[in-house]
């Protein structure tokens, strides 16, 4: 099996792009296809150590492995697992890192050279520094939801237009919204035609003016409106924005959900 089609391989050894190799066959249509092409294949190999997603498992990987090294269309780039529970599993954590080892020991014992051993995701990037290897790879720790890292993107945009919205108005698609007092609202031209997910609708928070504002009603194409009652002056055509919140009140507008009893 393969994470896409065989016939993918090709764009990738004629750009230089590397490959994650997840099974023997996949090992053999990437040295058929870098034959053909006469050029060499950039590949990662990768060993489902217990995290049953992708990957040959545990002992069968080094047979991939030999495969694709005794191919002189092949560069071993990399070798690499996942750890699936290093936040709620430690004991299974050291079994597959234990896995991982036995390979890489293999590895060296058969004087196989591998540029880049790759195990920690986010999580083990904080919690396990001693599988840091030659390179990490950053997901949502990116995006600043792991502690003790700053966001690296931030979304702005700017208030078109503001209105006064009297008790029992409703805003939006389906009436979703319906304004339980009398308030001022403000249109952002911002929408799931964006990608801002449709269903942060009456969920998230946008920053104007350092205030928390929130989205009021189903979220359109193009536009959304919020409640900016209590943020200060605002006029349309401006663009809003402010300090950062705090990770944890942020993770309901990066759309990841509730965790430790915050939004």
């Amino acid at each position: 099996g393969s994470i896409y089609p065989f016939e993918a391989f090709e764009y990738a050894i004629k750009n230089n792009i590397a490959i994650t190799i997840a099974s023997l066959d996949a090992a053999k249509a990437v040295c058929e296809i870098a034959e053909k092409l006469g050029k060499k294949a950039l590949c990662h190999v990768k060993q489902d150590t217990g995290m049953g997603r992708i990957g040959t498992r545990r002992g069968g990987v080094f047979n991939v492995i030999e495969y694709l090294d005794k191919n002189p269309h092949v560069i071993l780039d990399g070798l690499f697992t996942h750890l699936s529970s290093v936040e709620t599993d430690p004991a299974y954590t050291e079994e597959q890192i234990g896995y991982y080892r036995d390979t890489l020991t293999n590895v060296h014992l058969k004087g196989i050279h591998i540029n880049y051993c790759h195990v920690a995701a986010s999580a083990a990037i904080t919690a396990r520094p001693d599988v840091h290897y030659d390179m990490v790879r950053t997901g949502h720790s990116a995006l600043g939801l792991e502690p003790g890292f700053e966001p690296i993107l931030s979304l702005k945009t700017r208030v078109v237009y503001v209105k006064d919205v009297p008790a029992g108005a409703s805003i939006s698609y389906n009436r979703s919204f319906i304004a339980p007092s009398a308030m001022k609202v403000a249109t952002l031209p911002l929408g799931y035609g964006d990608g801002y997910l449709r269903a942060l609708s009456n969920k998230a928070e946008v920053l104007i003016n350092g205030k928390r504002c929130r989205v009021l009603g189903n979220i359109t194409m193009d536009m959304l409106m919020v409640d900016i009652t209590n943020a200060g002056p605002c006029e349309g055509g401006r663009r809003r924005g402010g300090r950062r919140p705090p990770r944890r009140r942020r993770n309901y507008v990066c759309g990841t959900g509730r965790k430790g009893g915050h939004d």
